[in-house]
């Protein structure tokens, strides 16, 4: 293993050890369709591709030229827009009501993966990390529901259903069962189809809830420091303590207060909404010495021949919005030396 990755893990490993007030992991993961597969060890390929092809296929929709190309590279939400637009004009229904067909058909296929796979222990495992909070890009609740009681009864707890577009930012599962763990869905879940992002137009809406929920983020940071004083790493990681304990703490508030790492997940440029709050992150942090900064990581299998991976590789090589690569030859290592990074530390606290 080369100087670059030893450097890079060592990091992450001294990132894992930190912890908060409450003895939970300060990092924060935000895990995408890769932790899924990765769980069922390729078992299934819970992918928007793969997702986006059985849809299409329940609809009987005609095949789309993007269904004969490698799709990595390739906007998936633009695909997304073409189905509801498609459907909408063979049903002549309105374009929202043929993307809720949509989103329900989703919800299905995901209650289904659910099902199939919440026993499976890497779920447990990785919530026996100690993470406080743990961001799912993913719509499935399997991570929430593979906790179990006792009893073999499942306690999630969560918000009410509320549809609007601000309550995307506080929606989460409470884990009573693993230390009052909390599961957040930026991009909606399965228990509210109607919540369910995957089109050019939702990101676009979502885009404005989060410049709200950024700017209350810097008018409680005001309150909280004294104006007078300069930001130091002190200071900054106080606040990202009291961050948790806010009554209205969201998940946009964890990613800009939190050392982060990214698994399973590709960061295409469709992920627009992640980028855009990762760029707003490393603009407020930029006050900082970068020694002081909390990092970003991801963990990220540089090997790959396919080329629309290595192009992304170099990209993000170029630490877009001050994300470090978390490398690894293939990605069963890549989630050994992950796991391994937090149970050292836990032989550490006894």
């Amino acid at each position: 293993m080369s100087t670059d990755f030893n450097k890079a893990w060592n990091e992450f490993r001294n990132v894992a050890a930190r912890r908060l007030d409450t003895g939970a992991c300060h990092l924060v993961p935000v895990v995408g369709s890769g932790f899924n597969m990765a769980a069922t060890r390729g078992r299934e390929r819970d992918s928007w591709f793969v997702l986006l092809k059985t849809i299409r296929k329940e609809f009987d929709l005609p095949r789309h030229r993007s269904f004969s190309a490698r799709l990595a590279g390739h906007s998936m939400t633009a695909l997304w827009e073409w189905f509801v637009s498609t459907i909408a004009n063979q049903t002549g229904s309105l374009a929202f009501e043929a993307e809720n067909q949509l989103r329900k058909k989703v919800q299905e296929q995901l209650k289904g993966f659910e099902e199939r796979n919440r026993d499976i222990p890497f779920y447990r495992d990785f919530l026996a990390c100690g993470f406080a909070d743990v961001l799912s890009l993913n719509f499935d609740r399997t991570l929430a529901l593979s906790v179990t009681t006792g009893a073999g009864s499942r306690i999630i707890q969560s918000p009410g259903i509320d549809t609007t577009w601000n309550a995307s930012l506080l929606r989460h599962a409470v884990l009573a069962e693993a230390g009052q763990q909390r599961v957040w869905y930026p991009h909606g879940d399965t228990q509210a189809y109607k919540m369910i992002k995957l089109g050019i137009r939702d990101y676009g809406v979502y885009i404005e809830s989060l410049n709200d929920a950024f700017s209350a983020y810097k008018q409680a940071e005001g309150v909280f420091k004294d104006p007078d004083a300069p930001w130091s790493r002190e200071a900054y990681r106080a606040w990202a303590h009291k961050v948790r304990q806010l009554e209205r703490v969201n998940w946009l508030w964890l990613l800009l207060s939190s050392p982060v790492v990214f698994l399973g997940c590709g960061m295409t440029r469709d992920e627009w909404p992640m980028w855009w709050a990762l760029h707003q992150r490393a603009r407020n942090q930029a006050r900082l010495p970068s020694k002081d900064r909390d990092p970003v990581f991801i963990l990220w299998n540089v090997t790959v021949g396919d080329p629309n991976h290595n192009a992304m590789t170099e990209w993000l090589r170029t630490a877009p919005a001050g994300i470090r690569l978390l490398p690894c030859y293939d990605w069963g290592q890549g989630w050994n030396d992950f796991f391994a990074a937090f149970k050292d530390q836990q032989a550490k606290l006894g």
